[in-house]
């Protein structure tokens, strides 16, 4: 499921960046991508029914000193309530894709809203605080993440510093990881 039309506009490198990410995975079952469909439009209602949107945007104002840690427990807190409407039966391989692109959402509300930029740093803070909360909530170890995070290819993690800096409005450079 694509975001709204004027979030892919707005940001489409972190976008082309979440499907083509360097990290290994599969390609999603039948019942996984339903999966993913279902807990990305639920949360999609949420963020944008008027009688949770009200709230939300209260969360982002009131948080707008970090908007990175602030966008991150802001999907956090979706994912948890729709975990708890569907009495945990959210399978937890579609978590984190479908929370990606509700970050995606989420930050780009409040810089429509004029809350705050939403731009790299605050993307990838809001991604560490989501991915940390979300690990902990379903019970995954901070070890499991960290040994999926090693089997990225590093020459492909290279390739995204580009497209990370042309987001961030900083011309693209020969980038080197260490």
């Amino acid at each position: 499921m694509a975001l709204i039309k004027d979030a892919q506009n707005a940001e489409p490198d972190i976008l082309g960046m979440m499907k083509n990410s360097p990290i290994p995975r599969k390609p999603a079952s039948p019942q996984q991508q339903q999966a993913y469909d279902r807990l990305v439009l639920a949360g999609m209602k949420i963020l944008y029914d008027p009688h949770t949107n009200g709230p939300i945007m209260q969360m982002l104002n009131a948080g707008k000193i970090a908007p990175g840690q602030t966008v991150g427990r802001v999907v956090v807190l979706l994912i948890e309530q729709m975990d708890k409407v569907s009495k945990n039966t959210i399978p937890t391989e579609v978590v984190l894709p479908a929370a990606s692109e509700l970050l995606m959402d989420v930050g780009h509300l409040a810089q429509t809203a004029g809350i705050f930029q939403f731009g790299l740093p605050v993307a990838f803070k809001a991604m560490q605080v989501m991915v940390i909360a979300l690990a902990q909530y379903f019970g995954v170890s901070l070890g499991a993440i960290q040994g999926l995070v090693k089997q990225a290819n590093p020459q492909s993690l290279q390739k995204l510093v580009p497209a990370l800096q042309r987001l961030d409005g900083v011309q693209p450079t020969s980038p080197t990881l260490h």
